[in-house]
């Protein structure tokens, strides 16, 4: 812990880095979804109708925003834009990704559980052991 707020600690800046990164992938998703509208597939392809990816793309774009802006918001040490925000990137990242996972019917792999507990640490940390690491109105 870090009584004089003299200095970030270093779990906070790693959450930061881990927020910018999973919100950067998550960015990345909802880019090669609106890229995969425009698309013609050739073969035995089917075209995805733009309902099935709509979805997908706005969560992508919205879980990414989320991610990059709470990291900066960490790494100032801003409570609205830090630990307000990862704490509804936390809960909108996991209450997304388990509905995706339900609705679609997929099976649960091993990236589904970092995710799941990226988010997940991430709403619990900025709350609990990080809390008072916050300074900045």
């Amino acid at each position: 812990m870090n009584p004089d707020h003299t200095s970030r600690p270093l779990g906070l800046t790693l959450l930061a880095i881990t927020n910018f990164a999973i919100g950067g992938i998550f960015g990345i998703y909802a880019l090669l979804g609106l890229i995969s509208l425009g698309v013609t597939p050739t073969g035995d392809v089917v075209a995805p109708e733009f309902s099935e990816v709509l979805p997908l793309i706005i969560i992508g774009s919205t879980i990414g925003l989320l991610g990059i802006i709470s990291g900066g918001g960490c790494i100032a040490r801003k409570r609205l834009l830090g630990r307000r925000l990862a704490t509804a990137y936390g809960v909108v990242g996991t209450v997304s990704w388990c509905l995706l996972l339900a609705l679609k019917g997929r099976a649960f792999v091993a990236m589904d559980a970092v995710y799941i507990s990226a988010f997940v640490a991430n709403a619990v940390l900025v709350n609990t052991i990080y809390k008072a690491s916050f300074v900045e109105p």
